[in-house]
């Protein structure tokens, strides 16, 4: 997109690191925020037809799922708008994480 980094453009050049750390990091906060909200004293409680009752917290098994996948929609979100308003993407954009090369 215009110069600005992308899934498919990591992805494209074999480069799994920033997918492969963005599903990660939604299902790590995915289990943080039901934690938070099993001990809440205002919870949300969640039904589900079927698997409902085998949960983890107040979640379905099956609600972590997507929690990866809506990690990759606030990136894309985040670059789409940082996009919008900084002009052009400089050499170290690309990066989501701090790397040194020692």
């Amino acid at each position: 997109m215009r110069g600005w980094p992308s899934i498919t453009g990591d992805l494209a050049r074999g480069d799994w690191r920033r997918l492969w750390s963005l599903l990660a990091s939604g299902l790590v906060c995915g289990v943080l925020w039901e934690f938070w909200n099993y001990r809440a004293l205002s919870k949300w409680t969640y039904t589900v037809p079927y698997f409902g009752n085998v949960k983890i917290f107040e979640m379905p098994v099956l609600g972590f799922l997507g929690f990866p996948p809506f990690a990759i929609e606030c990136w894309a979100i985040y670059i789409f708008c940082r996009s919008l308003l900084g002009g052009k993407p400089n050499e170290s954009s690309d990066a989501i994480w701090i790397e040194t090369n020692a």
